[in-house]
């Protein structure tokens, strides 16, 4: 699927091009659309985005209450975590009644 690598709105740091990717990290738009509430974010740990932060070596996350840090952790950090995401095409296989 063909993901869109918009600029983080903040800051206004480029995010890259676009890519193709089939497995891939959501965007803050992403997020937004299919996770809007805070709670359903959640996890132990905190995440990562696909949008670039303050600067090109941090990048957008969620924290642990679901609340997204804007300015970016340091890409090089080691702790936190992904949540891959991926879209799948749904067949309907069942024969219509006509």
């Amino acid at each position: 699927s063909r993901l869109e690598n918009l600029p983080n709105p903040e800051s206004s740091v480029g995010s890259g091009p676009n890519t193709i990717d089939k497995i891939f990290v959501l965007s803050l738009n992403e997020l937004d659309q299919y996770v809007p509430a805070e709670e359903d974010r959640t996890r132990r740990d905190w995440w990562w985005l696909r949008n670039v932060g303050d600067n090109n070596l941090s990048a957008c996350s969620v924290y642990t209450d679901g609340s997204v840090y804007m300015r970016g952790i340091n890409i090089h950090y080691k702790e936190g975590g992904v949540r891959p995401a991926m879209w799948i095409m749904l067949r309907n296989n069942r024969k219509s009644d006509e």
